[in-house]
């Protein structure tokens, strides 16, 4: 069975993006096309569509674009001591976060107590 092929748009629609988005990601580096049509079009892989859902995974986990592109670039640059630095910085950012967050669900357990009757 042939490998899978996107376009942009179909590589936007199946990661539940738009492609204003994955155009964003590909001017920053985090995403390239595999082929180009010879209508002109970008034609993307599956490792696009995991790539582009895992830049998805971490926005919405609370890691920033700029973590991420640096991710991205050192991955494709496959050096191993870069992405080991860079997945270092993204798990202090998320472990901070984590802590702010089991602070924040403690203060929301109180309230709940509070107007609970205790």
């Amino acid at each position: 069975m042939p490998p899978k092929a996107y376009t942009i748009s179909k590589l936007a629609k199946d990661a539940g993006v738009s492609t204003d988005i994955v155009r964003n990601y590909q001017m920053r580096g985090m995403l390239r096309p595999c082929d180009c049509a010879e209508c002109g079009y970008s034609i993307y892989d599956e490792s696009a569509l995991s790539r582009l859902c895992f830049i998805r995974a971490g926005i919405v986990a609370g890691v920033g674009l700029s973590d991420l592109a640096g991710l991205c670039e050192a991955l494709d640059e496959q050096k191993e001591e870069r992405i080991l630095q860079k997945l270092e910085a993204i798990e202090a950012v998320l472990n901070k976060k984590y802590k702010m967050l089991g602070s924040f669900m403690s203060q929301l357990d109180g309230i709940k107590r509070s107007t609970d009757g205790g």
